[in-house]
């Protein structure tokens, strides 16, 4: 409760020793001519007749919304703010809400960015980068944090087997032989039907005995 101080002129004022009532405020003779108005809180006009509005105008802050009576109010805050008129900004990223990545406070809440190989709103999701199947030509994916690894077959090689392994580079074939690559192997292409990568082995043969037992053998050249 307040006092205002109002000046009233000799015609004004109120006979010696009364107390006269206006409204919700109460008037007290002096020997002077101020009169003291003790104001009601709740109330304002000259004679406390208006029932006042703590909402209007508005003292939250940061789109706020105050919510009141005649005499209390109070603010709800947009998120990412807190205090009493919503004046302070809220720190998100106090808590570290980000698991697997780096949190950035904004206005209205936070966003985190991840670390690799994690996703999801708090980044608390492992990604499976096998899911996508990166290994081709029949390599085994591997799933690792952050990345992946594959397991190549046999003629295949790099991150994803995609690269083809030519066996005949280093020319392996002695005496200038042709080479011939079958993908996964190779092959020399022998004078005398001889065969192996040093071109020193025969073909195998096949012979019957007289117990009819089949019969293989391979020779090597001196």
């Amino acid at each position: 409760m307040w006092v205002r101080f109002e000046y009233f002129t000799t015609n004004d004022t109120p006979n010696s020793g009364a107390r006269v009532t206006v409204s919700h405020a109460q008037l007290q003779q002096r020997s002077t001519a101020f009169i003291a108005v003790m104001d009601v809180p709740g109330y304002t006009g000259k004679n406390c007749q208006f029932e006042s509005d703590p909402c209007n105008p508005s003292q939250c802050l940061n789109g706020g919304t105050c919510v009141g009576n005649s005499t209390h109010f109070r603010c709800d805050c947009t998120s990412g703010y807190t205090g009493p008129l919503c004046q302070h900004n809220l720190n998100e990223c106090e808590s570290s809400p980000c698991v697997h990545g780096i949190c950035v406070d904004q206005e209205d809440g936070f966003r985190c960015f991840c670390q690799p190989g994690f996703s999801g709103e708090l980044c608390n999701f492992e990604y499976n980068e096998c899911e996508s199947n990166p290994c081709i030509n029949g390599g085994q994916c591997i799933d690792n944090i952050g990345g992946f690894s594959c397991k190549c077959t046999r003629g295949y090689t790099g991150k994803r087997c995609h690269i083809k392994v030519d066996f005949c580079a280093n020319d392996p074939c002695p005496d200038g032989h042709r080479c011939i690559d079958h993908g996964d192997d190779f092959t020399c292409e022998c004078p005398g039907g001889r065969n192996g990568p040093d071109c020193n082995q025969v073909p195998r043969t096949v012979s019957a005995n007289n117990e009819g037992v089949v019969v293989r053998f391979n020779k090597r050249f001196s």
